[in-house]
C-alpha cells in the first residue's frame, strides 16, 4: 500500500501496501522512483533528511511545532547521529531504527537489502532497477538537479545491468525527452508510450538502448463465459505487468459485455499500475488527488487513448475486507467516473501513500508521504471505499451506473 510524490511531489516508487509491510507488499508505493542522493554515508542522516523533506505528518508524532523541522529535533535528542558518527554498519542500522521508532508509523520503516529487491515486480520500467530525481545538497550549484538518477543498483541479471547501468548514473533523456522536471508519474507514461525497448542517454556514457523485460509472472486470472457474455478478471496484486495482462484478457475475448473485476483479498501494488489499469476503462479523466503533509495537491489523471472498454459495458468491482490500497485506488477511480459499481463488504481503508528510497547500504526506506482521496473527494483512510450492494444482479449494476451518469451530467 503505496503512493508517492515531489514536491514532494516528484518522488519514488509509489506503493499502496496494505495490511503490514511484510512482503510480499503490494501499495505505493510503483517502485520504481526514489529521491535520495547517490554516495552518501552513513545512512543514518540520509534517513534523516528524507523524512525531513518527505515525511506526511509534519508534526512527526507531535514532535515538531510549526516552523521548526524534524532534523532539529533529531539533533536535540539524538546528537550522536550527527556528532558521532558511526563506523560499523549495525549502529548506523541501530541508529536509523532508533530515528523511525520516534514517528510511531508502521508503514514507515527500513526494508533488508533482500526485500528492496524483492520489489523491483512493481517495476513499471522494467529494467531492473529504481528511478528517482537526483536530488543534491546543493541543488543551486549542482548542474545535475531535476534529472532522473538511478538509486539502485540493477537487480543481477535484469537488462539494466547488463546494458551497464550503475547506482548514481544520471538519466538526462529517456526516447529523446529531457527527464529534468519530470514527475515521476510522467516518465512511467512516457516509457510505457515507447514499446519493448526504451533508450536513455546517461551522463559520461551516452545513449544506451535497453529492452524492457519483466521477471516475474502474472497476478491476473480471468474467465470468459461466452453464453452470458460476461467477463472475469480476478486480480490478485498491482504490479508491473498488470496493465498488459488486463488488457490482454479484455481484447482476447470478443463481444464482452459485462466485466466482473474481482479485487478481493487484494492488498494492493503499484499506485501507478491502479491508474493504468483505469485507463483501460477511462480516458482522461480524474482518478484521484494526492496531497502531502505540505498541502501541495497533485490530480492524478487516467492516460489518454488507452481505453478500450466501451462505456455500454456493464462492470461490477467486488471488494471485501482485504481490499486495500491501490485496489481501493481503482475502485474508487471507476465508481466516481461512473464507470462501474461496487459489490461487497467494507475494504480496508488504506488511503496513505508510501514512497520507497534507496540507501547507500543497500536497505530501502519505505516512508509515508501521502493520502490520496477519490475523485469525488471521499477519504479511504480508514473509512474504505462506498459499497453500492452487498450482492446484487447486473440489472442493480446498470441502474448504478445510469443513476451516477444522470447525477453528474
Amino acid at each position: 500500500m503505496t503512493h508517492i510524490l515531489r514536491h514532494t511531489l516528484l518522488l519514488p516508487l509509489l506503493i499502496h501496501l496494505s495490511l503490514s509491510f511484510t512482503l510480499p507488499l503490494p501499495s505505493f508505493l510503483p517502485p520504481q522512483f526514489s529521491s535520495t542522493s547517490p554516495s552518501v554515508a552513513p545512512v543514518a542522516p540520509s534517513v534523516v533528511k528524507l523524512l525531513d523533506q518527505n515525511y506526511y505528518d509534519r508534526t512527526f508524532n507531535s514532535h515538531v511545532s510549526p516552523g521548526s523541522t524534524f532534523t532539529t529535533y533529531i539533533q536535540k535528542n539524538y546528537p550522536e547521529i550527527f556528532n558521532t558518527l558511526p563506523t560499523k554498519a549495525s549502529a548506523d542500522q541501530t541508529l536509523t531504527k532508533t530515528i523511525l521508532s520516534t514517528l510511531n508509523d508502521k508503514y514507515t520503516r527500513l526494508l533488508p537489502p533482500s526485500q528492496y529487491t524483492a520489489i523491483q515486480k512493481y517495476d513499471l520500467v522494467g529494467i531492473g532497477c529504481l528511478l528517482s530525481p537526483y536530488v543534491s545538497a546543493h541543488p543551486l550549484d549542482d548542474v545535475n538537479e531535476g534529472y532522473i538518477c538511478i538509486t539502485s543498483t540493477p537487480v543481477g541479471g535484469s537488462t539494466g545491468e547488463k546494458a551497464g547501468l550503475e547506482k548514481g548514473d544520471i538519466i538526462l533523456k529517456v526516447n529523446d525527452v529531457s527527464t529534468k522536471g519530470k514527475t515521476a508519474m510522467e516518465i512511467v507514461n512516457f516509457i510505457n508510450d515507447g514499446g519493448s525497448t526504451l533508450t536513455m542517454s546517461v551522463k559520461g556514457k551516452g545513449q544506451i538502448t535497453i529492452d524492457r523485460k519483466f521477471n516475474f509472472n502474472s497476478k491476473v486470472e480471468s474467465n470468459y463465459d461466452v453464453k452470458s457474455s460476461e467477463l472475469t478478471i480476478k486480480l490478485k496484486e498491482f504490479n508491473g505487468k498488470s496493465y498488459d495482462d488486463i488488457e490482454d484478457v479484455i481484447k482476447s475475448n470478443s463481444n464482452v459485455k459485462k466485466i466482473i473485476i474481482d479485487l478481493r483479498s487484494n492488498g494492493g501494488g503499484s499506485f501507478q499500475s491502479a491508474i493504468d489499469v483505469a485507463s483501460l476503462f477511462l480516458s482522461d479523466k480524474l482518478a484521484a488527488t494526492v496531497q502531502d503533509g505540505k498541502g501541495e495537491t497533485l490530480p492524478v489523471k487516467t492516460p489518454k487513448n488507452k481505453k478500450i472498454v466501451t462505456d455500454d459495458t456493464l462492470v461490477k468491482v467486488l471488494v471485501d475486507s482485504g481490499t486495500a490500497s491501490a485496489s481501493e485506488v481503482l475502485t474508487g477511480a471507476l465508481r466516481d467516473n461512473c464507470a462501474s459499481a461496487t459489490q461487497g463488504t467494507r475494504s480496508f481503508g488504506k488511503g496513505l501513500i508510501q514512497g520507497v528510497y534507496g540507501l547507500d547500504d543497500g536497505e530501502g526506506l519505505v516512508i509515508t508521504v501521502a493520502e490520496y482521496v477519490t475523485p469525488k473527494g471521499t477519504r479511504i483512510q480508514k473509512n474504505g471505499v462506498p459499497i453500492d450492494f452487498e450482492k446484487g444482479k447486473w440489472e442493480e449494476v446498470e441502474n448504478v451506473i445510469r443513476e451516477c451518469r444522470e447525477t453528474n451530467k
